[in-house]
């Protein structure tokens, strides 16, 4: 058990993909059968989904280039969580927010294109299935096994649903994650704890 605590405090410096959310968020009720299929046909059942900058993204690297830029800075990434962390079931996804660390604040990211302080709120994850790929977002026509998405809110503001009325309220962090072989111990409990969570959807 105290491996698996390390491991989940540890988990935040995995971030080799950042990205910055710049348009405003509005509330939106989703159908209950909303896939990635469908995408590009959002907009007609939601307008809010057909702007310049939406998700989900596909990276091409035969015509993308990486602009210069400074490098991200992350802090208390390193330091343990000072809570537990409390996974819910959101209908599509699981998610959880996240506790301050062991100093009384939270992990945060800033620099690079970011003109402010964005400290960490809330994590949630897209996985596949049997049939499919799990990640948001493509990287040269392919999807990943898992995505996990880092949600961190400017610290300009209050709290977390003034921020999604900004163009520079959020940046979200993701992590592809690739399935490997694993022995039958990580498996089972890999399976264990997944059993622990009603199937998505209930």
């Amino acid at each position: 058990m105290v491996a698996a605590q390390e491991l989940v405090n540890r988990l935040y410096i995995l971030l080799p993909l950042a990205y910055p959310y710049n348009a405003p968020i509005k509330a939106v009720t989703p159908p209950a059968n909303w896939t990635y299929d469908n995408a590009p046909n959002w907009s007609a059942d939601h307008p809010e989904c057909g702007g310049n900058h939406q998700s989900p993204i596909h990276i091409k690297t035969s015509t993308s280039y990486a602009s210069a830029m400074a490098p991200l800075k992350f802090g208390y990434y390193d330091l343990p969580l000072a809570g537990n962390i409390t996974i819910k079931n959101n209908g599509h996804s699981v998610d959880f927010e996240v506790p301050p660390t062991l100093n009384g604040r939270r992990p945060f990211v800033t620099g690079s294109i970011l003109h402010s302080k964005y400290e960490a709120v809330g994590v949630h994850f897209h996985w596949g299935s049997t049939n499919s790929k799990g990640s948001e977002h493509m990287i040269d026509d392919r999807r990943f096994d898992v995505e996990m998405h880092i949600v961190h809110k400017n610290v300009l503001y209050p709290t977390l649903e003034e921020a999604t009325k900004h163009v520079d309220g959020l940046t979200v962090l993701g992590v592809m994650f690739k399935g490997t072989r694993v022995s039958l111990f990580v498996m089972d409990f890999c399976k264990n704890i997944l059993m622990s969570f009603d199937f998505l959807g209930r």
